[in-house]
């Protein structure tokens, strides 16, 4: 049985060798093998946002009926030309919600039917149909609360469009800029709900390895190579990434690395789509319970600054969403990027959504002018202060749950305890003659001991790479969920084998439960025999798939 995939999720004594030296020598061995490349020391290709649309973007054009709209709301303008609803048929003539005000209690923000000035969103103009964009409204207060100077790219050219959340966000770049069999450049443990989307897109998931601190850009030249070693004729030219909080391991970018992954982006004419759900959620470090009247915790203006904002030529594509922050049957977000994308994103959404939902978009524009960018910074802070203490929980009893059985054995599982997000990334020190499957018999056992984790193999980005393979492949009539034929284990669509982790949320269980569930998990796995009779490694050793062992100022493990 083939080992575990490797994880490299590692402390900083044993990250790998530096960007520059690593890049440069990937770089020349590309050009050996004929892939698309800039040397270290040649000055990048300037940026080209057409160059990385697709057949599908470039055969879109503005909607003909849309196009008409600037017309229709000119002063004076008898329209006899949209077939818009008369607004006295709609059946919400106005309608107020009570938010949490940011002086604590509540408070309550009304949309009246008509309103007086155009600043102010109306239940006449909100529900009717929309401009692609959204309603400027809504963008309006979007740029002034969510999107400050400091947060903004680095460059004229940028805008945005309103969306329906990230997952939305996320098809639309699919459709502008993929054709299919091209490549996907992402962490080698990657958000599963966007991996799925790329399957049918017949995408192949390109794995880059990761450290304590996410991505590593310098593993970047080496993925793109042995993809295109496979696929000469095929792109592989935009990176997919979640800097902060990332969604399963919760690993955080610093502001160094942020760098250098644009740096070595721009070195390759690279695009990137930053997947921002979390950044609101960044958490001050783990500390026991005698110490966290210390925790300081950054509101948003002391936020690690998103890609967006340290872009400097239009090649990120931000995508926020509201889900994390206001609930996510909001269905609210939005796409910030080069002017170009943002162009032929609107074209996809005037023909497919139309526009974010008008009753989101009212809201969102009420709620943001009623808060102001001070009152979403106290807001944040209530959020910061309300996860770190449901993390602190968890941490706490896996601690305890987690430990090893004697000072000979290793722990049952560790993980580096999460900085940002809502989850524990947990390995599990399966025996050391145990075949990777038992890692399935482990998750069966929680469930009928009434626990729910998530197993990493959902979160393996080959396994949805060997999946899009397949997709590409499929016979008429045959569906990516029929029964895969027979196949050698070396056929390279192979899936590969279970990895030995879970995914942990700490986001939604009362107290008593995270408690409780944490225990279960600590005896089910000791019950397998998990860590047992292992030998532990030194301060300097690494366990076998690269995740750290024992402490240090930046991480902190099970050890």
């Amino acid at each position: 049985m083939a080992p575990p995939p490797s994880s490299s999720l590692s402390s900083p004594a044993s990250a790998p060798a530096s960007s520059a030296s690593v890049l440069a020598s990937s770089i020349t061995a590309a050009a050996a093998t004929g892939a698309h490349h800039h040397h270290h020391n040649q000055q990048p290709q300037p940026f080209d946002p057409v160059r990385f649309l697709s057949r599908d973007a470039r055969a879109r054009a503005p909607s003909g009926l849309k196009s008409f709209y600037p017309i229709t709301v000119r002063p004076g303008m008898r329209s006899l030309g949209g077939g818009l609803p008369h607004p006295d048929t709609f059946s919400v003539t106005d309608f107020s919600a009570t938010i949490a005000s940011v002086e604590g209690g509540t408070q309550t923000i009304h949309i009246g039917k008509t309103a007086a000035s155009g600043e102010v969103p109306s239940v006449d103009r909100f529900l009717q149909y929309a401009p692609g964009t959204g309603w400027s409204q809504a963008i309006d207060a979007v740029k002034d609360v969510m999107l400050p100077a400091t947060v903004t790219p680095q460059y004229a050219d940028w805008d945005l469009i309103l969306t329906h959340g990230n997952t939305t966000a996320f098809d639309m770049c699919m459709r502008i800029l993929f054709e299919h069999g091209d490549g996907m450049i992402v962490e080698e443990f990657a958000y599963s709900s966007a991996m799925e989307q790329i399957v049918p897109f017949g995408v192949i998931a390109v794995s880059v390895k990761m450290d304590d601190q996410g991505l590593v850009p310098s593993d970047i030249p080496r993925a793109i190579r042995d993809f295109k070693s496979k696929h000469p004729n095929a792109n592989c030219r935009v990176l997919y990434t979640v800097p902060t909080g990332q969604n399963p391991t919760g690993t955080v970018m610093s502001v160094e690395r942020r760098k250098e992954l644009l740096k070595v982006a721009n070195e390759l004419d690279l695009l990137v789509i930053e997947d921002d759900p979390y950044s609101f959620l960044e958490l001050p470090s783990y500390q026991p319970a005698s110490s966290r009247a210390s925790y300081e915790y950054k509101g948003i203006d002391q936020l690690l600054p998103p890609l967006l904002s340290l872009d400097t030529t239009g090649r990120v594509i931000n995508m926020f969403t509201f889900s994390k922050i206001l609930g996510p049957g909001f269905r609210a977000g939005f796409l910030a990027g080069h002017k170009e994308f943002i162009k032929y994103l609107t074209f996809v959404s005037e023909v497919t959504v139309q526009s974010a939902s008008g009753f989101s978009q009212a809201y969102l524009a009420a709620l943001l002018q009623t808060w102001g960018r001070s009152g979403m910074a106290k807001y944040a802070l209530r959020l910061q202060q309300k996860y770190t203490e449901r993390r602190d929980v968890m941490v706490e009893q896996a601690l305890e749950a987690l430990k090893p059985a004697s000072e000979n054995d290793l722990p049952p599982a560790e993980f580096v305890i999460p900085t940002a997000g809502m989850f524990l990334w947990i390995k599990v020190n399966l025996p050391a003659t145990a075949p990777a499957t038992l890692i399935n018999d482990i998750h069966d056992a929680l469930i009928a001991r009434s626990v729910l984790v998530i197993p990493g193999s959902s979160f393996v980005a080959d396994r949805y790479a060997a999946l899009a393979a397949r997709s590409l492949a499929l016979a008429p009539g045959e569906r990516i969920s029929d029964p895969e034929p027979s196949a050698s284990s070396s056929s390279s669509s192979a899936a590969p084998p279970p990895a030995p982790y879970f995914r942990v949320a700490f986001s939604y269980a009362n107290n008593q439960q995270m408690r409780e569930a944490m225990s279960v998990l600590g005896d089910v796995l000791r019950e397998f025999g998990c860590g047992v009779g292992a030998a532990k490694p030194t301060a300097t050793k690494r366990a076998a798939d690269g995740v750290a062992v024992t402490p240090s100022k930046k991480t902190r493990v099970v050890a």
